[in-house]
């Protein structure tokens, strides 16, 4: 059997992406020591949950190996042949970058509206509860954090707004480094090992944090694309 390897990239926690190909299948490889036994074990998980709300968009999970011989551990996935998205937006006009946010922002809201079980909407309501207390604790201390002044104004404009609380299943560090693009324009995104119950706030706060300075017109289709 003829087996073609190519690797991707090594993310920050040194797990590899790599594409493993047959002449018959293709497939996403996950691989790390045994360490990152747990990251890869949930990244295999949320593959799980997610595809069934957005299965053209996530890549299918087939197996995971949780005891391979020596101290390598890996998962694998359905793999299509794509690009990252960043070298996309690196070179398309801003009109482009804005109908890509409008799918990404449709994905998300085909990936929130996955039903929780009653034991993820109390870890949900917990963590949303452990923020809003954390701000009220920053807001109540002295001294606080120098030149803090502008976020503070922030919160405080925007204080009554934290109790609008939707409860769901979110990515995790959503951001475009996790984000691939086919020939066609389709919208993959990569396993996530920082999903969980949140509230639906927090994969917008990720992407405008890590990527609303570069590419502002994205993260706006994002936000219209989810809200239509």
């Amino acid at each position: 059997m003829q087996l073609s390897y190519r690797k991707l990239f090594s993310d920050s926690n040194n797990i590899e992406y790599s594409v493993v190909k047959t002449m018959s299948t293709r497939c996403l490889c996950l691989q790390g020591n045994r360490q990152s036994l747990p990251r890869i074990k949930k990244a295999y998980k949320s593959a799980q949950v997610f595809y069934k709300g957005a299965p053209e968009n996530i890549f299918e999970p087939i197996s995971i190996n949780e005891n391979a011989q020596g101290n390598l551990v890996n998962a694998l996935f359905s793999y299509q042949d794509s690009g990252f998205l960043k070298d996309f937006l690196s070179v398309v006009p801003p009109e482009w970058q804005y109908a890509a946010g409008k799918k990404i922002g449709r994905i998300l809201k085909d990936l929130h509206s996955l039903p929780l079980t009653q034991d993820q909407m109390e870890k949900a309501n917990r963590r949303h509860a452990s923020y809003m207390d954390r701000i009220a604790s920053y807001v109540g201390e002295l001294p606080r954090l120098k030149n803090d002044r502008y976020a503070m104004e922030a919160i405080s404009s925007r204080y009554d707004y934290f109790s609008i609380f939707r409860p769901v299943m979110r990515y995790g560090s959503l951001k475009y480094q996790k984000i691939l693009t086919t020939h066609d324009g389709t919208i993959l995104l990569l396993p996530s090992y920082s999903y969980g119950p949140g509230c639906m706030c927090e994969d917008f706060a990720s992407l405008e944090f890590e990527n609303g300075g570069l590419y502002p017109v994205l993260c706006a289709g994002v936000i219209d694309g989810y809200f239509s």
